[in-house]
């Protein structure tokens, strides 16, 4: 029961948690834009700004292919909620950025 932390394995599963969170958020968020067409939706129209609402649709949608992955291949958790930290954060710092940049306040 007594598991030895490995830094190669924690870097190496930062890497995959990192590669799958930007495959995740750019399939799922094409799959979450083709279905706002059919349906006649262009956002979600929470926000003043649409960037907020894409940052909102990112967010949601990159944790999906990590979580499948996890079912197959188990990494340390620490390295995947790292990794969604800094991505989530990312998004939304780069939302905040656009909306400013555009005047809204």
């Amino acid at each position: 029961m007594n598991k030895k932390f490995n830094f190669g394995k924690f870097i190496l599963d930062c890497i995959i948690s990192f590669i799958a969170i930007i495959i995740s958020m750019i399939a799922f968020g094409k799959l979450l834009y083709y279905f706002y067409f059919l349906v006649g939706k262009s956002s979600l129209g929470l926000f003043r700004c649409s960037w907020y609402d894409i940052a909102l649709e990112l967010s949601i949608t990159s944790f999906i292919l990590p979580l499948i992955l996890y079912k197959f291949y188990k990494f340390y958790k620490i390295s995947f909620i790292i990794c969604c930290v800094i991505s989530i954060a990312f998004v939304w710092l780069c939302a905040y950025g656009f909306c400013n940049s555009a005047g809204i306040k």
